[in-house]
């Protein structure tokens, strides 16, 4: 009692943040229209769920965090933003220097 963890801050922002710790946790759409997605998400499956099959063999990273480490060329720190594609990519939760989870919002509905 009286320590706020890791767990509730993600419970404050996406809800119950147990679901997001199984296993099969990979993307999440969220009631707000964002989503949630887990850093080491296959980029090909995460272009395709966007329908952004496209940009499938454009890059040379394998995963979302790969992505957006590219596209910003640094290691981005929690609470960086990247804008990319008509998507906004938040780096909610690092491990380290590995990009753990990331909300992402599509702008062009904005």
């Amino acid at each position: 009692q009286g320590i706020i963890t890791l767990n509730d801050i993600l419970e404050s922002l996406v809800g119950d943040a147990a679901d997001f710790y199984d296993d099969e946790f990979k993307i999440v759409a969220r009631e707000d229209g964002t989503w949630l997605v887990d850093g080491h998400y296959s980029l090909h499956d995460f272009l395709t769920y966007f329908d952004m099959d496209d940009l499938i063999g454009d890059y040379d990273v394998t995963t979302v965090s790969g992505l957006i480490v590219t596209e910003l060329a640094v290691i981005p720190k929690q609470g960086q933003k990247l804008i990319w594609n008509k998507l906004e990519f938040e780096v909610i939760d690092m491990d380290g220097v590995k990009i753990d989870k990331v909300m992402v919002k599509n702008i062009a509905t904005d």
